[in-house]
């Protein structure tokens, strides 16, 4: 059913006062419809499954491997060796369903000092000391003054 809703799909493009001529639509979903983002999750929950994540933080013997929200994805990993074999996985996972993991929005942050490199696709994964994540700022310093820091000059 879903496939006959996409079947024959054709879209334009419309610039200043001209629109281009109809085109087919040969892969994604349509924006805004209603059952793009189900389509999206239904894939993504395979794509983690398929990639069978190993590791992760252990908290009271139980291991959180990831957080996700729509198409934001936190990895949680013990080794820098450990991230990239998962990125890795879902690297290779993602591109058999289609989808792509854009590295140039992909960071790592580590709470410790590294000269190693996390490679993926021979593009490098850039190392960051924070970053936002639905709206909220995560360091690997205790304390929350930079989130703090960062609501007031929202503010």
């Amino acid at each position: 059913m879903i496939e006959n809703i996409y079947k024959g799909a054709t879209a334009r493009i419309h610039i200043d006062k001209q629109i281009s001529k109809a085109f087919d639509i040969q892969r994604g979903v349509r924006q805004g419809d209603p059952i793009s983002p189900k389509l999206f999750i239904t894939v993504i929950v395979q794509v983690f499954k398929e990639a069978d994540l190993k590791y992760g933080i252990n908290i009271d013997g139980e291991y959180l491997r990831y957080l996700r929200f729509a198409d934001d994805v936190a990895l949680c990993t013990e080794k820098e060796e450990e991230m990239e074999e998962h990125l890795e996985r879902l690297n290779s996972e993602s591109k058999k369903v289609g989808l792509k993991i854009h590295k140039g929005k992909t960071k790592y942050m580590t709470n410790y000092i590294t000269e190693r490199s996390i490679v993926i696709d021979n593009e490098n994964i850039e190392l960051v000391t924070k970053y936002i994540c639905l709206g909220q700022t995560t360091t690997m310093k205790n304390g929350t003054n930079e989130e703090i820091i960062t609501r007031i000059r929202k503010a």
